[in-house]
């Protein structure tokens, strides 16, 4: 199975994160499933809601063939994705694609382990 991964604050989810979602639904039919995996603390800036209502208003964006992952709420504090990359190969046992919106390309430099994330 090949799984589509979409990390965020999800502070508010927005349209561009619904796009994403649609444009892997419309174009990528070999993905089985996408996980949307709402962080429980981002590195590098403050949320404002909640976790758990990011995580309700995060349902909104739920189509076919999504999922939301509490992978990154259950550890709690900072996740990297380096780790979160890892767990969920581990768990899924399938193709993961980390999927990031182009407002996140400019902060990758800042990003943990980035080499091996990409190998991944």
């Amino acid at each position: 199975m090949k799984i589509a991964v979409l990390g965020g604050s999800f502070d508010p989810p927005h349209i561009g994160h619904y796009l994403v979602i649609r444009q892997i639904l419309d174009l990528r039919n070999d993905i089985g499933k996408i996980l949307l995996v709402p962080a429980f603390q981002h590195q590098w800036k403050p949320s404002f809601a909640s976790i758990e209502n990011r995580l309700t208003m995060t349902k909104s964006l739920l189509q076919e063939k999504t999922e939301i992952s509490k992978i990154e709420i259950d550890r709690k504090g900072i996740s990297y994705t380096i780790d979160t990359i890892r767990e969920l190969k581990k768990l899924a046992q399938a193709q993961i694609y980390w999927v990031v919106g182009s407002d996140i390309i400019l902060e990758f430099q800042k990003w943990e382990k980035r080499e091996e994330l990409i190998n991944l």
